[in-house]
């Protein structure tokens, strides 16, 4: 009951999603870059130094490679099943936003062709991925069968190309590690409620999330081994997130996966609401006594006008002042009953007789 006369605003609520919902995405994609440089990396590892790649004299080609896409522009045309669903939904959910606002135009024409195009975005990137699983196919079979041509100067040929295709994997992923975090290190998001005055208290919800690169600082620090903790957000690089820097116990961190939902879990903890109440002569609700509790309380029910709903109110005389039941309490009932109706139980008989 008395949670219902506290302001509510959903517009905080849905901007706290779109702030987690973007955290998420970000500290997910960091971790992700992370563990793909740590590949990238064990890949080029094992490929011959460069001059020892070197080839006299002609060498066939597998023509293959001409058809197989440019690893730094695939991403560009493709568009995971997940990818296309959050989008659809966005926009299913704007039109239904805009159809519904009288003072916006009818858009549903342009959406509609907004729409298709990402329909057919999605048929193209489920086509091309298919295409791309047999070109790659027939392109390694090819590899394979020159090799056996030619041992030496195939495989120096092949490694070389994948010389340059971890190159350019290694840059990209590189790149976009530090894109990611140039966009955490901006963030700066705090979420203030408004108040509501009730019977000369005041009310409000006072909502603890905030976001910045400091409180994802923290959370990356939470679940890293001592000796690895980061003491600045400038600090951070691929190295500092690599998984056997991350704890072994309590919580054991044994995966990236795990390491990026532990690491999102702890931003979101920030998350929470606290009911604050002031009362009309300034005190926090939390520092009175019980019966000067009561009193504020029932003095915010009583104050509630925003239903019919019966009031069911036992004993209300326990803990309180004489004074405040002879006064505000006997006031505050005369003013409620009018709007609904009030089952009382008291002991007090200065309540029904006033009543």
């Amino acid at each position: 009951m008395v949670s219902k006369v506290f302001p509510l605003d959903e517009e905080i609520d849905k901007q706290i999603q779109v702030a987690l919902a973007e955290v998420k995405n970000d500290v997910y994609s960091l971790i992700n870059c992370a563990k793909n440089l740590e590949d990238d990396s064990d890949e080029l590892s094992r490929i011959p130094i460069i001059s020892r790649l070197i080839v006299e004299g002609t060498i066939k080609k597998n023509i293959i490679s001409l058809f197989v896409p440019d690893p730094i522009n695939k991403p560009k045309y493709t568009l995971k099943s997940q990818k296309y669903d959050d989008y659809a939904s966005h926009l299913k959910e704007i039109g239904g936003f805009l159809s519904a606002n009288p003072f916006c135009n009818d858009i549903s024409t342009e959406l509609k062709t907004v729409e298709a195009e990402l329909e057919h975005a999605y048929r193209i990137s489920k086509f091309e991925s298919a295409i791309y699983e047999i070109i790659s196919a027939q392109k390694k079979s090819v590899d394979e069968q020159l090799k056996s041509e030619d041992m030496e100067k195939q495989s120096k040929s092949q490694n070389l190309e994948k010389l340059y295709e971890l190159i350019e994997k290694y840059v990209a992923n590189l790149n976009s590690f530090y894109l990611t975090l140039g966009k955490i290190a901006k963030y700066d998001v705090k979420c203030n409620t408004d108040s509501l005055i009730v019977m000369g208290h005041e009310l409000s919800i006072e909502n603890h999330f905030s976001l910045s690169k400091d409180i994802v600082l923290a959370a990356i620090n939470k679940f890293l081994k001592t000796e690895y903790k980061i003491v600045d957000f400038a600090r951070i690089t691929p190295e500092s997130l690599l998984i056997d820097r991350f704890s072994k116990k309590s919580p054991k961190i044994s995966s990236y996966d795990i390491a990026k939902k532990n690491i999102y879990a702890e931003i979101e903890k920030s998350n929470r609401k606290t009911y604050k109440i002031i009362t009309k002569d300034g005190q926090a609700f939390e520092t009175l006594s019980p019966g000067w509790k009561s009193a504020i309380l029932l003095d915010i029910i009583l104050g509630y006008d925003r239903d019919a709903a019966p009031l069911i109110i036992d004993q209300p005389e326990d803990n309180l002042a004489t004074n405040y039941i002879n006064s505000d309490l006997i006031q505050s009932i005369k003013k409620m009953k009018t709007c609904k109706q009030i089952i009382l139980v008291s002991h007090n008989a200065t309540i029904p007789i006033a009543w």
